[in-house]
């Protein structure tokens, strides 16, 4: 999902405030913004190569996927995670 939409938007980086809402937005039966921190932060530490956070001069938090990592290696890692 989280590759689809960095693909969608066309840019390796996004606000973790805009990624947040837009799964938000995107799941209706996503009512809790918690349960999307918390699923963002275990697959930074689950895929660190993957998806990683910084934090920019203004405060911002930017998230940045790796787009030379390929989803189907990190959906096997995430597997064998659980």
């Amino acid at each position: 999902m989280i590759h689809l939409l960095f693909q969608s938007i066309n840019r390796p980086v996004i606000t973790k405030e805009e990624l947040i809402c837009k799964i938000v937005a995107g799941h209706l039966d996503i009512v809790d913004r918690r349960e999307v921190e918390e699923q963002l932060k275990l697959l930074q530490e689950s895929a660190p190569g993957y998806i990683s956070e910084k934090l920019c001069l203004s405060g911002d938090v930017l998230i940045r996927l790796n787009r030379s990592s390929s989803p189907e290696s990190i959906r096997a890692k995430l597997v064998d995670a659980v």
